[in-house]
């Protein structure tokens, strides 16, 4: 229930963005807040990394090499702050669903 009970809060004072395809997508081209990744659906063998950085390399701010439905990974704290901007990168077998939320 504390999973659920942080996703809604952070949900309502965060920006979010869904992703559901195997590809880089670049959420915000300027420094921002990474705040946590909500699974909706787990797609096969899929796999998904989070960089600072505006294309899909740099620096690393979380790396989610297995994604179960229904998974939160909440980031402690006010969430992590990034310098150049925020970058998803996402791959596998067949792609699922993410709720990136960010500021």
């Amino acid at each position: 229930m504390a999973v659920e009970l942080d996703f809604n809060t952070l949900a309502g004072t965060y920006n979010y963005t869904l992703i559901s395809t195997n590809a880089t997508t670049t959420i915000k081209s300027l420094p921002g807040v990474f705040a946590g990744v909500y699974v909706t659906n787990a797609g096969t063998s899929w796999a998904a990394t989070v960089y600072d950085s505006l294309t899909g390399s740099g620096t690393v701010v979380l790396v989610q090499a297995t994604l179960a439905l229904g998974n939160y990974t909440p980031v402690s704290g006010c969430g992590i702050i990034t310098q150049i901007g925020l970058t998803i990168v996402t791959s596998g077998t067949t792609a699922g669903t993410l709720l990136i939320l960010w500021r």
